[in-house]
C-alpha cells in the first residue's frame, strides 16, 4: 500500500521495510551482546524481556533511583509491549535467524551457543554504560531463577 505523507512524497513498503530492518539490526546487536560474556543468557524468555528492556531503558532513571533495579527495568515493559508489538516480532526474527544459521540451538527455553558469535559494536547507550559498573544489573537479573524472573515480569507486564 502506498500512502501520501502530505509533503508530495509517497511512502510505501520500502520505508516500512527499512524500519523493520533497522529494528532487527538493533535487536541483533543487543541479543548477540546478551548471548556472550559476561551475560551468557541461556533462556529464550529472559533474552526476550532483557532485549526489550534494554532497548527502552533510560539511563537517567537509574542514577538516583528509589526503586530496585528490577522494578525500574521492568515497569515500562507492559506499555512498550502494547505500543510496539513489532519489537517482539523483530526479537523473534533475530533469534530464528541465529538458529537457522546454526549460531545457536534451542531446546525448550534453553539456548546453547553453538559457535562463536560475530563481533558486534555495542550501539545501545544503556548496555555501554552498565558495562563499566562494578555490579552489573543485567547480570543480576540474568542470575535470577526462572520462577523469580517470571514472577517479576508478570507483576509489571
Amino acid at each position: 500500500m502506498i500512502t501520501h505523507n502530505g509533503k508530495n512524497k509517497f511512502l510505501g513498503r520500502k520505508n516500512n521495510l527499512d524500519k523493520n530492518l533497522y529494528l532487527e539490526a538493533e535487536y541483533a546487536s543487543i541479543i548477540v551482546c546478551l548471548l556472550e560474556k559476561p551475560y551468557c543468557v541461556k533462556s529464550i524468555t529472559k533474552l526476550l524481556f532483557l532485549s526489550l528492556g534494554i532497548k527502552y531503558a533510560v539511563l537517567s532513571k537509574y542514577k538516583n533511583r528509589k526503586m530496585d533495579f528490577i522494578e525500574v527495568f521492568l515497569t515500562p515493559l507492559g506499555i512498550k509491549l502494547m505500543a510496539h508489538p513489532e519489537d517482539l516480532e523483530a526479537i523473534l526474527k533475530v533469534i530464528a535467524l541465529l538458529e537457522r544459521g546454526k549460531w545457536i540451538s534451542i531446546e525448550g527455553d534453553l539456548i546453547n551457543v553453538e559457535r562463536t558469535l560475530p563481533k558486534v559494536k555495542i550501539k545501545n547507550k544503556f548496555l555501554e554504560k552498565i558495562k563499566s559498573y562494578d555490579v552489573n544489573p543485567i547480570e543480576i537479573v540474568n542470575n535470577l531463577e526462572m520462577k523469580s524472573f517470571l514472577e517479576e515480569v508478570l507483576q509489571y507486564v
